[in-house]
């Protein structure tokens, strides 16, 4: 603050080195805070499990109030803390949200006083300040500098359901006082127990390199046909997209149990635009060498996109080659018939 004041603000280099600066900065702040929205919005569309998971969140206290209630010692001792009861997903793109309008609330109101007012102090201040404030953000700082993958980040001081005490306070969004039901032993023994859709998302996460032995386990006719309450996404469709290398042979154990590659979920995708889009060539293989009747690569999504449109937009290029081949042999196929 003292160094700025020293600038001469009449100077028109200062002025136009103060201008060059801030807009150099905040390219670059606008650009991090544009990534980290987008990664944590990837994030919690394909962990849709995690995103569903009840978090609670502690209030935000000001540094001011916080420093104060340490040297008086308010809140310290047997007190308990309030927390809010909340959607990890929710919050977090919640909180991705609130960097975004933050971010250009304060890029808009310097440049607004600056253009009007003519004050320089801002630019300068906002030129070093900003970039040290962005840091310091915990959503910034854990997805530019976390380790990948690391499950015990706490972006928001959270804490799991296990983790609070009785003397906690816990309020759903609205502020209502909710009555959690204790954790006995039985009940954390229990609550290890995965259902049947979170065994099929937690296999969806970890992508190929799922072992899907626990899922093929449970596997039944009675829901070989599963679909997830969200999305609708089915245990065929996961497992010929997810690329593991036990596909073709637990395709085909599904095939004996009844699994439907034709159904769709909520976007109109059937097990081959699922395949099809995630590269997975032997999942694309097994469908059409195994179900090649249904003619699941002439079906088209709620966008009107085919398998082939699908593979051709994500570059996966021998999945294209093989589903143009089928696609013409089809067609002479049905010629052949047309002209006899």
């Amino acid at each position: 603050m003292y160094g700025v004041r020293k600038l001469d603000s009449s100077d028109p280099n200062i002025i136009f080195l103060l201008r060059t600066a801030y807009a150099s900065v905040h390219i670059v702040i606008i650009a991090i805070v544009i990534y980290v929205y987008l990664t944590m919005q990837k994030a919690i569309s394909t962990n849709t499990k995690k995103s569903k998971d009840l978090i609670y969140v502690p209030p935000e206290v000001a540094p001011l109030a916080a420093a104060m209630a340490e040297a008086t010692g308010d809140g310290a001792g047997d007190k308990g803390t309030t927390y809010k009861q909340v959607e990890y997903g929710k919050h977090a793109m919640g909180a991705a949200r609130s960097l975004v309008s933050s971010t250009v609330m304060g890029i808009c109101v310097t440049v607004g006083v600056h253009y009007y007012k003519g004050m320089v102090i801002g630019l300068a201040m906002q030129s070093i300040m900003g970039p040290l404030n962005l840091l310091e953000n915990k959503l910034v700082s854990s997805i530019l500098f976390s380790k990948k993958g690391d499950e015990d980040v706490r972006l928001f001081k959270e804490k799991k359901r296990e983790e609070l005490t009785d003397k906690d306070e816990v309020v759903d969004e609205e502020g209502n006082k909710i009555i959690l039901q204790k954790i006995t032993g039985a009940t954390k023994k229990s609550s290890t127990k995965k259902t049947f859709e979170e065994l099929l998302l937690d296999t969806w996460d970890m992508a190929h390199k799922a072992d899907i032995g626990p899922l093929m386990s449970v596997l039944k006719k009675d829901n070989i046909n599963f679909r997830t309450h969200e999305s609708e996404w089915t245990p065929i469709m996961i497992m010929a997209a997810i690329g593991v290398k036990e596909t073709k042979s637990a395709v085909l154990r599904m095939k004996k149990l009844g699994a439907n590659p034709a159904i769709t979920d909520k976007d109109g995708w059937n097990a081959l635009h699922w395949a099809s889009f995630h590269g997975s060539l032997d999942g694309v293989k097994v469908l059409l060498e195994e179900f090649g009747k249904l003619n699941l690569n002439d079906v088209s999504d709620k966008e009107g996109l085919s398998p082939l449109d699908h593979a051709k937009a994500e570059s996966n290029h021998e999945i294209v080659k093989l589903l143009e081949r089928i696609t013409s042999e089809s067609k002479e196929a049905s010629g052949i018939k047309s002209r006899k």
